[in-house]
């Protein structure tokens, strides 16, 4: 089986991957669509929200991922735009649509990543037949997992915080350092910050050695949006 990791990042979409026998490949592409083209990956896991909702400003998945993380980090999971607003024009209207079905504004930090929420959804629209491949999951929750529950100290855009996390990729592949500092090596600096790899990376590696039978879904019973994409969160139990 071959596992991806997908996170968004400046350059458009840092995909890594690796298969049971610890072989591996990792690429920056400009859109999801290539991103999914250039892949040989069976199963994909994507630090981004799939399956919007309607008329809901935190879907029950948001709700039961903040519950498994500690105070201090519940923040890393952000409510996602309604259906509705990621066709929107402007941050304003952007809001003001969110707010109409739900009751709740837009945060500007949701409004800068929903080019890539709705790239991603659009594609997952257009290939529904596919779209059980692709797992919406959550690198924060998975580092904290894979650290049995103890919070990590450290942010993960500082040097200390990705050495805590390379500590924790070490324990399940070994070479994890030496994969990292070879892709880091071999690609622009411009393309995407450390932190973007390491997120992927764990995606990846946490599938390749526990999914599906060690991974838990939230919500236990999957809910489907309105055009029939999955609203429920992966992570490592």
């Amino acid at each position: 089986m071959i596992f991806s990791g997908i996170d968004g990042c400046k350059a458009g979409w840092i995909n890594f991957e690796i298969d049971d026998a610890g072989q591996w490949q990792s690429y920056v592409a400009e859109s999801f669509r290539l991103c999914v083209e250039k892949s040989r990956a069976e199963y994909f896991f994507v630090d981004m929200p799939i399956g919007l909702s309607s008329n809901e400003a935190s879907r029950e998945c948001d709700r039961e991922v903040r519950n498994i993380l500690p105070a201090g980090k519940k923040s890393s999971v952000f409510n996602p735009p309604v259906q509705e607003a990621i066709d929107a024009n402007c941050y304003e209207e952007a809001s003001r649509i969110n707010f109409e079905k739900t009751g709740k504004k837009l945060s500007k930090q949701t409004w800068n990543i929903v080019p890539k929420i709705r790239e991603l959804d659009n594609f997952l629209q257009k290939n529904i037949a596919i779209s059980r491949l692709f797992y919406e999951s959550h690198p924060e929750t998975t580092f904290y997992r894979l650290n049995n529950s103890v919070p990590l100290t450290h942010n993960k855009r500082t040097v200390p915080g990705q050495n805590e996390r390379l500590r924790i990729l070490k324990q399940l592949e070994p070479n994890a350092a030496t994969i990292a500092q070879t892709i880091l090596d071999n690609s622009r600096r411009k393309d995407f910050k450390p932190d973007d790899l390491y997120d992927a990376m764990v995606l990846a590696i946490a599938a390749k050695n526990y999914f599906p039978h060690k991974f838990q879904k939230l919500p236990e019973q999957t809910i489907y949006n309105k055009n029939g994409l999955r609203q429920q969160v992966w992570v490592v139990r």
